[in-house]
């Protein structure tokens, strides 16, 4: 009878989907949504207030450049405090600032709105992080977060053709507002899930051994974390492509005269939402090397279709690449990052993850503008180009990683 219960425990901590796991995904699936929603379109909405060209080339990165400068606090935050309360708060932040947005139209309010966005926007996520990892079981962990990350791009398969619609027949007004809502739709919903106590429990011992000067850790490894960086950086190259098509792709296309560009959206959320499952079966199976190359590949292909953007399916091929390459690699990287630490030090795991993002989202649209307005006369396909680059040297720097890890595991065996 005791073998049984052992058996029934056993299973009960190795399930991946609860009711706790379902309701965090309906959470992040509103939150996303309310996200994805206005940021394709903020580009857009900065022109209609009559924002300068040197401005919007910095603009859509803006915001994950202040996201950059507060991911150590962000990180220490999600390590100091409870994970779940510091996600209450920063969900209605969110939902402020984009009832803020409905009042920027001025280019100093919007800017400052944008920085504050990404302040808020860094605590968020990286708590985020931290929290799911923790709500999942360890062993899970891959698919756990895999699924979870798939369900945000569920939501971006809808979101910026909402926000399309929402401005074509109401007004940007009516798209900031919607996407507050959205945000306090997932403030509700996260209030119905219960943290995990075994691992809150975990975590509190951790941090007595600290407390009790049993493990030493030096000052700016509270603000970053080592082990965490090789995957901060291979995200960080490619999210330079990330953020340029974020940032750019839906005005290219208007200068272009390409119809329905926002379609690559669609396609890359369902796509990834398709294609996701399988990239995490195969993980299990081949060397994650092999996969980096295949979604890097499909990469390079986003870049080939958007490079001389003239018609409506380059777009759709650019979003279905798009979905398989830039989707596949983030759950893989975001669980490298946080299997690499204690419990204790996710957030500061997750932090350190987020500032290779920042960097790549804050310094791919800039790029982006800086390649396509200053040499080639808004041709933005031509910055896009310039991003094959990182997606190449991200690739080399996986394989080099692997190479090395191999080579320790062998040398153990031996």
């Amino acid at each position: 009878m005791q073998h049984n219960d052992m058996q029934q425990n056993e299973s009960k901590k190795e399930r991946l989907v609860t009711v706790g796991y379902i309701i965090l995904c309906f959470a992040y699936f509103a939150a996303q949504f309310g996200y994805s929603m206005s940021s394709s379109n903020i580009s857009k909405y900065a022109r209609s207030i009559g924002v300068g060209d040197y401005i919007m080339g910095i603009l859509p990165g803006l915001m994950s450049f202040a996201a950059l400068f507060s991911r150590p606090l962000a990180g220490w935050i999600s390590d100091h405090f409870d994970r779940k309360k510091m996600m209450l708060v920063s969900l209605l932040s969110l939902a402020a600032i984009f009832v803020a947005y409905r009042f920027s139209t001025n280019t100093p309010v919007l800017l400052t709105v944008r920085i504050l966005h990404g302040v808020i926007f860094a605590i968020f996520s990286t708590v985020n992080m931290a929290f799911v990892a923790d709500a999942v079981p360890r062993s899970l962990l891959l698919k756990g977060m895999g699924y979870y990350a798939m369900i945000g791009n569920l939501a971006q398969a809808f979101a910026p053709a909402a926000g399309v619609w929402i401005i074509n027949h109401f007004s940007y007004a009516a798209l900031f507002l919607s996407a507050a809502v959205m945000y306090f739709v997932s403030f509700l919903l996260l209030n119905l899930v219960k943290k995990n106590e075994e691992v809150e429990a975990e975590r509190a011992n951790e941090q007595k051994e600290k407390a009790s000067g049993a493990v030493t850790v030096a000052w700016w490894q509270k603000l970053i974390s080592v082990a965490a960086i090789p995957a901060a950086f291979v995200g960080m190259c490619n999210a330079l492509l990330s953020g340029g098509i974020n940032g750019f792709l839906l005005l290219y296309s208007e200068n272009r005269g390409v119809a329905n560009a926002s379609l690559f959206f669609t396609l890359y959320a369902i796509v990834n939402l398709v294609a996701r499952p399988f990239i995490l079966k195969i993980a299990e199976k081949i060397k994650e090397k092999y996969i980096f190359l295949i979604c890097d590949t499909a990469l390079l292909l986003v870049i080939l279709c958007l490079f001389n953007l003239q018609a409506t399916w380059q777009a759709v091929l650019a979003g279905i690449f798009f979905g398989i390459g830039y989707g596949g690699l983030q759950p893989i990287i975001q669980t490298m990052a946080v299997r690499s630490v204690p419990i204790s030090e996710r957030g500061n795991a997750s932090s350190t993850y987020y500032i290779g993002l920042d960097l790549g989202q804050s310094f791919g649209p800039m790029v982006v503008s800086f390649i396509a307005t200053t040499f080639f006369a808004e041709n933005y396909g031509m910055g896009y180009a310039f991003l094959a680059i990182p997606v190449i040297i991200g690739c080399v720097v996986m394989f080099w990683l692997a190479g090395k890890e191999s080579s320790k595991e062998n040398q153990e065996k031996a």
